[in-house]
């Protein structure tokens, strides 16, 4: 939950560059999977980042013009204050961004949709079966407490959560608490006057 600038400096130009390459590969790559196996994971296009501070809206103007001058990213643009509010029903936020190129879905069923794509390719999926370890040998082999598979490839895929499956990773990984507030359902004309583009809205964090 940094911006360009602080990564930069944490790692130097070169990798921050392959870092935000690499996000943006990412969001083309999800958008490609939904439409070649039609997941129905109801994605919507749109992501906002909102300001509560005068100092936030500064650090916003600052990293839209970044953005676009160094990264050559243009799907972000400012979103002043009295445009925010036809968008947002809040008197709260001062102004914002807004990212034609994000979006938000239904994480579960990209999941599932993903995994039934793979199905469909050939990939067997055992769920259950936790791996223990691995070694990275002349081959790579995975123990499970049933048996042992051998591969070429290994994705470590338990992000915050591997603990002892990979204690060489341990010091690499900090979890991050991400917080979501449900309300009972509000109906669709009420949801749609909160946020009447249906993007998804963070506060500035950074």
């Amino acid at each position: 939950a940094a911006g360009e600038e602080k990564t930069e400096a944490l790692i130097g130009r070169e990798n921050a560059r392959r870092i935000w390459d690499m996000t943006v590969e990412g969001l083309d790559l999800m958008q490609r999977l939904i439409a070649q196996h039609d997941i129905a994971c109801d994605y919507v296009p749109g992501q906002m980042h909102v300001a509560v501070k005068p100092r936030q809206v500064t650090e916003l103007r600052r990293w839209v013009e970044r953005t676009r001058e160094h990264l050559g990213y243009t799907s972000l643009r400012f979103v002043p204050q009295e445009e925010l509010r036809s968008l947002i029903a809040s008197e709260r936020y001062l102004a914002g961004t807004f990212d034609a190129r994000s979006g938000h879905l239904h994480p579960l069923n990209y999941t599932l949709g993903l995994a039934a794509a793979a199905r469909r390719c050939g990939v067997r999926i055992f769920e259950d079966s936790r791996a223990l370890d691995w070694e990275n040998g002349d081959s790579l082999r995975v123990r499970t407490a049933a048996g042992s598979v051998r591969c070429r490839h290994l994705a470590l895929c338990g992000n915050a959560w591997l603990g002892d499956t990979a204690p060489q990773l341990a010091r690499r990984i900090m979890p991050v608490g991400t917080y979501i507030v449900a309300t009972e359902p509000l109906g669709e004309a009420r949801a749609r006057a909160l946020i009447t583009n249906d993007a998804a809205v963070t506060d500035v964090n950074w």
